[in-house]
């Protein structure tokens, strides 16, 4: 009995250092981490621009930390976190040099909060910029709100992204306002699904001429050939709608829908089905991209039109002619609004010699861990855009904040009465990015230990066993 104590608490010590038993589990399904928002500097559309940054004050505000929901619009425009780029600009030409400057803050923050328009049908996001301001010298100028696709997942490109904000409609090699789209829709029916459950309907395209291209709202997989042909297909149920919009010259007959008794589509495996041309709608491609535009947010006509643009050239192979999208809406309506990146944009002009400071003021939306104890909040600030500039002095970085700095890149922060600071001579190698919370980070024993305190603990009960084995062999030869 004895024996068998030692090697319970053994066990139980085991459970504790690897976590068995030892937390409840949790009923909360919620969601326990959010997406940040990133921002970089302010930089020049002009290449050949021989402004110089002299000196910049970069002080990010974190007195309060973002909710994971807002109830309403009243409190999510009450975060006050915000991030404030103070530029020295300095004119060396002899010439006077007006400059055009893009500041990218970022998307609309997954935990923001968006106003529904029920007699539009469509969600506003609220605009939190207008409480912020740029400056000159202390003076207020204009700025514009404008917007560029951005995906979550995807990372910053200066070149890229600068080169998406375009004045207008943009002028692409495929897609323009004009461009003529035919919206057919099919009815399915006819299809054994009791015998074929996991059916599929799909049509064969050619590969891309440079006149046409196939969107397949449903679309659900495809096959690819070497020539750029390829199969696509949707899944293929009993009174249900297919739309296939073709972007560009319409085709003399509509393409053919064969049906198959699984997603595979492959030669061979056809069954009997039916799809019903039930209509045909023609528009012109501008109509097709603001579908789902709303006129009343802040979002220009253009810069959504383009958006869309690059979304589907994003999905495009060069020499495939049907677009990989689907199911990014319904009832043949098109949305960026979860993938967009905000920009300020504005004008500076400087005489020959002349210094200015100019203030940039932004929101800034951390991305949330709650899953550890305490809850983590991490900025990110891109600075290699400022390795545009013709030359860039001394940067200054301030957190103003209650919160604990756990850690950051670069590192060497000094601890102030109101936060962190540091100081350096240029930019950086890397990007600058910090992590907050409440209080200091709990330790936790590295891997590597698990893996060693395992091999001890199995080791010591597996030295128990035998030995008591051995005990008990040795009491039964005494006995005999």
């Amino acid at each position: 009995m004895r024996q068998f104590r030692k090697l319970s608490a053994l066990l139980v010590t085991a459970a504790f250092l690897f976590g068995l038993g030892t937390s409840p589990a949790s009923a909360n399904s919620a969601q326990t981490s959010w997406s940040g928002v990133n921002s970089t500097g302010s930089y020049i559309t002009d290449a050949d621009c021989p402004v110089v940054v002299e000196h910049e004050l970069l002080t990010f505000d974190a007195a309060q930390f973002p909710q994971n929901y807002y109830r309403d619009e009243t409190a999510f425009l009450d975060y006050t976190g915000k991030v404030t780029a103070q530029y020295t600009f300095y004119n060396p030409a002899d010439y006077t040099v007006t400059m055009r400057l893009a500041f990218p803050f970022g998307g609309f923050p997954a935990y923001g909060y968006i106003t529904y328009d029920e007699a539009l049908e469509h969600g506003v996001p609220s605009d939190d910029t207008q409480k912020f301001a740029i400056t000159v010298d202390g003076k207020e100028i204009d700025k514009q709100l404008r917007y560029t696709l951005f995906a979550s997942y995807d990372q910053f490109d200066p070149e890229r992204d600068l080169g998406r904000l375009q004045d207008g409609f943009t002028d692409d090699p495929f897609y323009s306002p004009d461009l003529p789209v035919t919206h057919y829709t099919f009815t399915l029916s006819g299809i054994d699904k009791e015998t074929w459950p996991a059916s599929d309907a799909a049509i064969d395209l050619p590969a891309f001429d440079g006149k046409t291209r196939y969107f397949l709202m449903e679309l659900s997989g495809w096959n690819m050939n070497e020539d750029g042909s390829g199969r696509v297909h949707v899944s293929a149920d009993n009174e249900t709608d297919i739309h296939l919009y073709i972007l560009g010259d319409e085709p003399d007959q509509p393409p053919e829908w064969r049906f198959y008794q699984n997603g595979a589509t492959e030669d061979g495996e056809e069954i009997e089905g039916t799809a019903t041309l039930t209509s045909t709608e023609k528009m012109i491609f501008k109509d097709f991209a603001l579908s789902q535009y709303n006129p009343s947010g802040d979002i220009s006509e253009s810069d959504w039109y383009n958006a869309i643009v690059d979304m589907l050239n994003e999905n495009t192979w060069e020499e495939n002619s049907f677009i990989q999208l689907g199911e990014i809406g319904t009832n043949g309506i098109l949305s960026v609004s979860s993938q967009l990146m905000r920009w300020y944009v504005y004008e500076l002009t400087l005489e020959p010699g002349q210094t200015l400071v100019n203030t940039v003021e932004a929101p800034i939306y951390p991305a949330i861990d709650l899953k550890d104890e305490p809850s983590f909040y991490n900025y990110t600030y891109l600075l290699s855009p400022a390795q545009t500039w013709a030359d860039f002095g001394s940067l200054e970085i301030v957190i103003n904040t209650p919160y604990q700095l756990i850690e950051s890149t670069p590192d060497k922060f000094e601890k102030t009465e109101t936060g962190y600071t540091l100081t350096l001579d240029g930019l950086p190698d890397s990007e600058l990015t910090f992590c907050l919370a409440e209080g200091p980070r709990k330790t936790s024993v590295p891997p590597f230990a698990i893996i060693l305190i395992a091999v001890l603990v199995a080791g010591m009960i597996v030295a128990i066993i035998i030995r008591h084995r051995k005990k008990k062999n040795m009491s039964s030869d005494q006995s005999t």
